[in-house]
């Protein structure tokens, strides 16, 4: 659905705490999978690939797994958005007036996102807010602990890891839906060195990069993927 996500403990694989925080695979719908180093401890499935068994692959290898990602769109059923703030270039508080709910979140639409967005708890209930980012992101997004936000974007994202400031650590509170190109253009996320993030990324038309040492816990969907460097994903 538009409001899932999927959440992976935010710990390290060596933690005894969190024995499956490491289960994560990898699903490749095509031949193209190319693997240097660092160890995958879930399954990886290709569409055609030649994947061999490895001691760096701890899970079961199919490379016989076609599926199929639909573009996304922006839901039908967000509530009307609210007047302000209709853009973030600076330092912006957003705190809703009231906590919603998953189905009924507070709406914000911005033009753009290039300064330092805060969003804060309305009182002491979880609160649920949405935003719908119409160009690219690109500044400082801290979410604080007692909030879920959804961020649907149009453009593209380029951040540092620690830009990504998502308080309370469960990267189901802070995902990113990307709306895919209805012109046959490209969108991409980039996430830079240096931080680390927990987040989640349903963008199935968008290049996916990440280099140096970021550490992300959560999801991604992408159309590419792309780390280099010593770039971790739990």
């Amino acid at each position: 659905s538009n409001n899932g996500a999927y959440y992976f403990a935010a710990n390290k694989p060596s933690d005894p705490h969190y024995a499956d925080s490491h289960s994560g695979g990898v699903m490749v719908d095509s031949a193209n999978f190319s693997m240097n180093q660092g160890p995958i401890y879930g399954n990886v499935t290709t569409n055609g690939g030649n994947v061999k068994a490895s001691s760096l692959i701890q899970g079961t290898i199919d490379n016989n797994v076609p599926f199929t990602l639909p573009p996304f769109v922006l839901p039908s059923n967000l509530p009307a958005a609210q007047a302000s703030p209709s853009t973030v270039t600076s330092t912006t508080t957003i705190t809703p007036s009231s906590p919603a709910s998953a189905s009924n979140p507070t709406y914000y639409v911005l033009t753009s996102l290039s300064g330092n967005l805060t969003i804060a708890q309305s009182g002491s209930s979880q609160t649920y807010v949405a935003i719908h980012v119409l160009g690219d992101i690109t500044g400082k997004i801290t979410v604080n602990t007692g909030v879920r936000a959804l961020i649907f974007f149009n453009g593209d994202i380029s951040v540092k890891a620690r830009d990504l400031d998502n308080q309370s650590g469960l990267a189901a509170n802070l995902q990113f839906y990307g709306i895919s190109p209805t012109n046959g253009g490209s969108q991409t996320i980039n996430i830079a060195p240096p931080g680390s993030l927990a987040a989640t990324f349903y963008a199935p038309s968008a290049d996916f990069s990440t280099n140096g040492n970021p550490d992300i816990t959560g999801a991604i969907v992408c159309k590419t993927y792309y780390g280099n460097g010593n770039t971790s994903l739990h």
